[in-house]
């Protein structure tokens, strides 16, 4: 019976939506509710408790662009010599395999570059691009290139294609498994392409001038210039285009100052209606979500005020909550499926849960010392919190948790207490130790108590409610983690001395040994 209870999935949402009020837009673990209750409450816990603090400088000059790589490493990229190197978060210790835009390994001045979890393109001065991967050291060359410097260059998701643009009024398809460039589409000489997107059918160029161009995707785009296929109008400069599968729509976002305006389009032209309060903003980020249909979008106010919207099917907006996380405007926001953080021109860092939006932790920054912001300057993984500034990299990392005192012969495993006499701090050092290992004792003694009562419970003997389900899953993971040791030896020991005995002793072995 009780193990049919603990295998039971809807039990695990039920007490999922018990302990955490809701559920999340986002899903850390899509196939099982037990996995994504303890990964949530372990994450939760971790951040509440000590972190600690690297700031170190990659040696690229401005950092422009960073990523994180499947080793779990910070990538970071300057425009400024073309340098991309890879990051320790938790050392700040670069590594070897640093990748140069010229081919003589020298810094280079670049003009555009893009990278994700597993490529770079660079767009050159000279009009030509490069591609590589994160496993290779040379890179893709094209025959092809721009007549003029490359400004802006965008990789397509999912494939081995991207898109380029520079001052020839000229955006370019290619594609990196054939080394060639496969479409060629005439923007005019009205505006300069500040930004690019691309489906499965057309491409899409945000332009100074404040319009969207689009063109159609046929067979004839590699063998000459297409002209535009359709145009939509916006007021201001357009700043970025985000293009929502689901929705088969792009979001447009257009600037005029430190004001930002938001606009949806579909492929036929047709604009969604944006609520007013949407476009009060100073910064925004899209959540694709992996629990449901609808994508959602979370903006920055200029008084420190985060809200998140709903865009369904229908491509309606709908503000599903609105919280105050800072005292000044918000901009920049990151966000993993467990957290969510938010930067303010103060310089400070809020960390907050993806389900109630509460605040985890405050992380303050020495903002006078920050000089010009990215809007890209915030980073995170659900294992440490990256903020670069200009040429330097702070990050925020969950220390190492010190696992319970293991028995055995290996010293590996033994807390040694063999310290000059005459040393105060090793003295307090090893008081320190033993305090620890005294409220371990007690911590299991209370564990061992808890579990035998809840035993009783799924028994029948008494009425089990809903928190002691909760917590008896909770014991359950701390034994799959190597919680505290339940073993007979050590119960025992804690009922035959007090703790000041026990302080007593072990410091008099400490000393006796150290003679």
């Amino acid at each position: 019976m009780f193990h049919s209870i603990m295998n039971d999935d809807g039990g695990w949402r039920s007490a999922f939506v018990a302990y955490f009020g809701d559920i999340s837009i986002m899903r850390a673990n899509v196939s099982s509710w037990k996995d994504e209750y303890l990964t949530r409450l372990k994450v939760k816990n971790d951040w509440q408790s000590s972190i600690q603090a690297v700031t170190f400088d990659p040696r690229i000059s401005n950092i422009e662009i960073v990523d994180i790589n499947k080793h779990g490493f910070l990538v970071v990229g300057s425009l400024e010599t073309g340098i991309i190197t890879s990051c320790n978060p938790a050392t700040g210790k670069a590594s070897i395999s640093t990748i140069y835009a010229s081919q003589d390994s020298e810094a280079m001045q670049i003009g555009a570059m893009d990278m994700n979890c597993s490529k770079i393109v660079i767009g050159c001065l000279s009009g030509s691009v490069l591609y590589t991967d994160y496993n290779l050291t040379r890179w893709t060359t094209f025959k092809e290139y721009h007549n003029g410097f490359i400004t802006s260059i965008k990789l397509i998701p999912n494939t081995y294609q991207f898109l380029s643009t520079g001052v020839d009024y000229e955006v370019r398809l290619w594609n990196a498994s054939t080394e060639m460039c496969i479409g060629r589409f005439d923007i005019g000489k009205q505006s300069k392409a500040s930004c690019l997107s691309c489906d499965l059918d057309y491409v899409y160029a945000g332009l100074e001038s404040g319009n969207v161009i689009i063109w159609k995707i046929t067979e004839t785009s590699k063998l000459e210039k297409q002209s535009p296929f359709s145009m939509w109008k916006i007021d201001n400069p357009i700043k970025s285009l985000i293009w929502l599968p689901s929705m088969d729509s792009h979001i447009v976002v257009s600037e005029n100052g430190t004001q930002l305006y938001i606009a949806i389009f579909d492929k036929t032209g047709n604009i969604s209606q944006i609520p007013q309060r949407l476009n009060l903003v100073s910064y925004l980020y899209i959540a694709k979500s992996n629990n449901s249909k609808l994508d959602y979008i979370l903006t920055g106010g200029h008084t420190g005020e985060l809200m998140i919207w709903s865009i369904d099917l229908n491509k309606s907006l709908q503000l599903v909550k609105s919280v105050t996380c800072h005292t000044g405007p918000i901009i920049s926001i990151s966000m993993t499926a467990t957290l969510l953080a938010t930067f303010s021109d103060f310089g400070e860092i809020v960390l907050s849960d993806t389900i109630t939006f509460s605040k985890l932790r405050t992380i303050r920054t020495k903002r006078g010392l920050l000089g010009s912001i990215n809007p890209r300057c915030l980073f995170m993984t659900p294992d440490f919190v990256a903020l670069f500034i200009n040429n330097s990299i702070t990050t925020w990392t969950l220390r190492a948790n010190k696992g319970p005192v293991k028995k055995g012969k290996s010293k590996k495993n033994r807390v040694s207490f063999k310290t000059p006499r005459s040393d105060g701090f090793n003295r307090a050092t090893i008081h320190d130790q033993i305090s620890d290992a005294i409220n371990e004792v007690k911590t299991t003694q209370e564990v061992v108590e808890r579990k035998k009562h809840l035993e009783k419970s799924i028994n029948g003997t008494t009425g089990l409610c809903d928190d002691d389900l909760i917590s008896y899953a909770m014991l359950l993971s701390m034994d799959q983690e190597g919680g505290p040791s339940t073993s007979q030896a050590t119960h025992s020991k804690s009922e035959e001395l007090s703790e000041q005995e026990m302080l007593d002793l072990a410091l008099a072995l400490s000393l006796s040994e150290s003679n």
